[in-house]
Parts: structure tokens; C-alpha cells; sequence
């Protein structure tokens, strides 16, 4: 049978390092995740970087649809215009005036002539029927110097009554006044070898403006005188014959 252990001996001496190295250990398992350390400073701000290529320009848009009618109400009618308008005809009761000339200069020998003093109306003077027109009245400057019915007025400033056409012959200036006529006519009347008278721009003789014969104007006519009708292009004049003639006129319409 086994005696009892005795007491353990004292330690001894370390021995002497051995000379093989051991084999690395396996890896460890990893610790825990540290705690999140504090932000660091902003660094420098960097350079601009270059400027980009223009992108290409986008397909056009589809149209919108049309937006709903406004519900706006009409306006007030404006008042009725003043109009303006120039008139086609002479009312009845209005006047219009104007100026005429007419120059005769014939010498001895020559044809016999007349000549012309031509009044437009601007606007013309209505179609009258037959009977029912505007009469036309010549007065010379002596006549001219009387107003009287239905001619009044000067020749500086006509005036005719309603249905009338006037036509005054002024005497003021040298060299156109009616003493200084040679062998002329001078007044109105039926004998046209002797006396003034009116024509339509067609030539037919006139004492009324009435349907369209004077309508738009008429002439007033002077010869010399005495004239030769029947012989006007082969009548040659005895003594010369001379006028210059000026004055204005009036017409109010029926």
C-alpha cells in the first residue's frame, strides 16, 4: 500500500530560455466600436470648376386648350355722330357764293366774240321739275349799287333770296370798270344781240335753273356788240370791243 505524500519541495532555479520560437496565436475575436469622435474643421473652399456645354433646347410644348369665354356685357351705344360728310345737293334755304371774271378784247376787223363768266356749285343745286327752279338775275355795277329784291347785298357780299340765283358785277378797281367797256352788253335781257344772258354748261339758253340744265353751274354771257347771230363766224366787228369784268354771286336754293 502507498505511503502518504510528503511536503512539497522549494522551487528551483528558472531554467534557461529554449531557443524555438513558438507558432503565432489565432487572431482574437474584434472588440467593441469606439465612441464617434469629434467633427473636424472645414477645410479650404475648393476652385470654381469650369462652366458646363449648353444643354439642347427642349421640345416645344403641345398647346393649351382654349380658356373659357369671358362674361364681360356690351357697352352703352355711343351718341350719334355730328357727321361730316360734305353735301351731295343744296339744302333748301341755304345759300352758297363765289367770284367770276370774264375779258373781252376784240379790235376793228375782228370776228365778233363773246365771252364767258362760269359759276360752279359746290355742292350742285337739286333737280327741280319745270316751273318750280331757281331764277337768275345779272346786275351790272350800277345796278349792283342798289340792293334790292330779290338781289341784295354788295358785291363784296351777295346775297339772293330763296329761289334765286344773283349774279353782281363790281366797279371799284382801274382798268375793270364798266364805264371803261367798248361796245359791249351791259344788262340782262330776251335780245341776246343786244344784252347779257345765261347759258347751262350745255349751251341752251336759261332764265330758271330747272331739272338738271344748270344744275352744277351756269355761264353768264357778254358780247360785243351790236352781234350778228345768224353770222357769228363770218361777222366782223366796226369798232373794237373791249371788257374786263369782275364780281360774285349768291344762289338759295328753292
Amino acid at each position: 500500500m502507498t505511503g502518504a505524500t510528503g511536503p512539497t519541495g522549494e522551487k528551483g532555479a528558472t531554467g534557461a530560455t529554449g531557443a524555438g520560437t513558438g507558432s503565432t496565436g489565432a487572431t482574437g475575436p474584434t472588440g467593441p466600436t469606439g465612441a464617434k469622435g469629434e467633427t473636424g474643421a472645414a477645410g479650404a473652399k475648393g476652385e470654381t470648376g469650369a462652366k458646363g456645354v449648353t444643354g439642347e433646347a427642349g421640345a416645344k410644348g403641345a398647346t393649351g386648350g382654349t380658356g373659357p369665354t369671358g362674361a364681360g356685357t356690351t357697352g352703352p351705344t355711343g351718341p350719334t355722330g355730328s357727321g361730316g360728310g360734305a353735301e351731295k345737293e343744296l339744302a333748301s334755304g341755304k345759300e352758297e357764293t363765289g367770284a367770276w371774271s370774264a375779258e373781252l378784247n376784240g379790235e376793228t376787223n375782228d370776228l365778233e366774240m363773246e365771252a364767258h363768266a362760269t359759276i360752279s356749285f359746290k355742292p350742285k343745286l337739286q333737280e327741280y321739275p319745270a316751273g318750280e327752279g331757281v331764277k337768275v338775275k345779272y346786275k351790272n355795277a350800277t345796278e349792283s349799287e342798289k340792293p334790292e329784291a330779290p338781289c341784295f347785298g354788295s358785291p363784296d357780299e351777295p346775297i339772293a333770296e330763296k329761289a334765286w340765283l344773283c349774279v353782281l358785277r363790281g366797279g371799284a378797281g382801274n382798268g375793270s370798270k364798266e364805264n371803261e367797256d367798248l361796245n359791249v352788253t351791259k344788262t340782262q335781257g330776251a335780245n341776246k344781240t343786244l344784252n347779257v344772258f345765261f347759258e347751262s354748261p350745255f349751251g341752251e339758253t336759261i332764265t330758271e335753273i330747272e331739272n338738271v340744265k344748270g344744275q352744277t353751274g351756269v355761264d353768264v354771257v357778254f358780247r360785243s356788240s351790236p352781234y350778228v347771230e345768224a353770222a357769228a363766224t363770218t361777222s366782223k366787228l366796226t369798232t373794237p370791243a373791249k371788257m374786263v369784268a369782275h364780281g360774285s354771286w349768291a344762289v338759295t336754293a328753292r
